[in-house]
């Protein structure tokens, strides 16, 4: 009787001892657990903390170079507006600042994340290098017109020297023939009433109007 009751309070406290390591072990787990879903959360976070710090530094990057690429655009444009007055060095200055716009549209490639951006700023950069030659050949018709009116001004002068030169002699005969022809019908016309008198004189007439003949005397 005394083995049969010392065999079961014997197994009673296994059973308790048992009880409290898998307590034990369930109590490690859950710590473990929640140990490794702190420390996962928190690099989650870290993680994502860190993409948005990269896509703020990013879109800083972007906008900043889409204000220069802006800003040189305008100035690009604003120069082309006075290609009528342009020499050589401004040719050169528009040369290097489209060069620099197009530095940067190739800057902002690696940021555009949709499909047809990189084409896009190609195109943009080869636009860019049309409108310089286009700048090119329109600043030198500009150049050889000013010197076509440079040379015009110079002849111009002795041109219409010429010209004057050459209608003053004909009007000077002119002036001569409308004198000679003015004094030769004032000569006629002096001549006739000249002739007119002197037929009046010889042959006067009377209260009828008609020439009195003189009377012939009878011998």
């Amino acid at each position: 009787m005394w083995n049969g009751g010392h065999r079961q309070a014997s197994i009673l406290p296994d059973k308790k001892v048992m009880w409290l390591r898998f307590k034990i072990f369930v109590g490690y787990i859950t710590l473990i657990t929640l140990l490794a879903f702190t420390v996962y959360s928190f690099r989650k976070e870290q993680v994502e903390r860190n993409r948005l710090r990269q896509d703020e530094r990013e879109l800083i990057h972007t906008r900043h170079l889409a204000e220069q690429i802006y800003a040189a655009l305008l100035e690009l444009s604003a120069l082309g507006e006075t290609v009528g007055v342009w020499k050589e060095a401004d040719l050169s200055t528009y040369q290097r600042k489209s060069k620099e716009a197009c530095q940067h549209l190739q800057g902002l490639k690696p940021y555009i994340h949709f499909m047809k951006g990189p084409s896009r700023v190609d195109s943009l950069c080869i636009l860019l290098e049309q409108k310089e030659q286009l700048l090119d050949t329109v600043m030198r018709t500009f150049i050889r017109l000013q010197e076509v009116g440079e040379i015009v001004n110079r002849k111009i002068p002795a041109i219409v020297s010429h010209v004057q030169k050459t209608t003053e002699s004909p009007s000077e005969f002119t002036q001569k023939d409308t004198v000679r022809k003015i004094s030769g019908t004032t000569s006629f016309w002096s001549r006739l009433l000249g002739n007119n008198e002197e037929s009046r004189r010889k042959f006067p007439t009377g209260n009828n109007g008609k020439h009195r003949r003189p009377a012939c005397s009878v011998h």
